[in-house]
């Protein structure tokens, strides 16, 4: 690793604190004008319509996976308190060797190189989803939970008013074209 990998990746990392602290703000925002809200609603009141996931590019949709062999033997070579430099090769080589991580360890790739597409990208998701529900008049999160989560019209009539805004927009199909979503 030479110094501008050190320099970009340490760009890239501030890069990607500041969207999850932008992400965790609005999230907050969200949760604050819940809270003032007299109705208590459940978890699934505050989830996306399920086309919306249609646009997410696959690098970005998480899919924790646990290694349990993995773990277990991480857990029979610490029963004595310590790990030998032999088990240590064998843990290195599981690790190395588990092709979910692997996977994630791409998808991770992927992201860092792609960071500025997806947040531009995002942006715009969350902008034209957010101006189809005022245009349904939809207006927090009570409202969007009977007239979008329960309403499988209601979801459609907001998913055509969000595609026709997303489809005459030429920078949100050429990041959807870059980012390999096949929506």
């Amino acid at each position: 690793m030479n110094a501008i990998d050190v320099i970009s990746r340490s760009d890239a990392q501030a890069a990607a604190q500041t969207q999850a602290t932008q992400a965790a703000e609005g999230f907050q925002e969200a949760l604050d004008a819940a809270a003032q809200e007299e109705e208590v609603l459940p978890v699934e009141a505050y989830s996306l319509p399920d086309w919306y996931a249609d646009l997410i590019p696959e690098q970005c949709v998480l899919t924790p996976c646990i290694n349990r062999a993995y773990w277990n033997q991480v857990e029979a070579f610490g029963a004595d308190g310590t790990i030998s430099r032999e088990e240590q090769a064998v843990l290195a080589s599981m690790r190395e060797n588990d092709t979910a991580r692997q996977t994630e360890l791409d998808n991770e790739a992927w992201r860092w190189e792609h960071q500025e597409e997806l947040s531009e990208y995002f942006g715009l998701l969350n902008g034209y989803l957010r101006e189809a529900l005022a245009e349904n008049n939809i207006q927090g999160a009570a409202a969007y939970y009977e007239n979008v989560v329960l309403n499988p019209a209601g979801s459609e009539q907001v998913r055509q008013d969000f595609m026709d805004r997303f489809n005459a927009d030429p920078r949100a199909l050429e990041l959807m074209e870059t980012l390999g979503v096949t929506a």
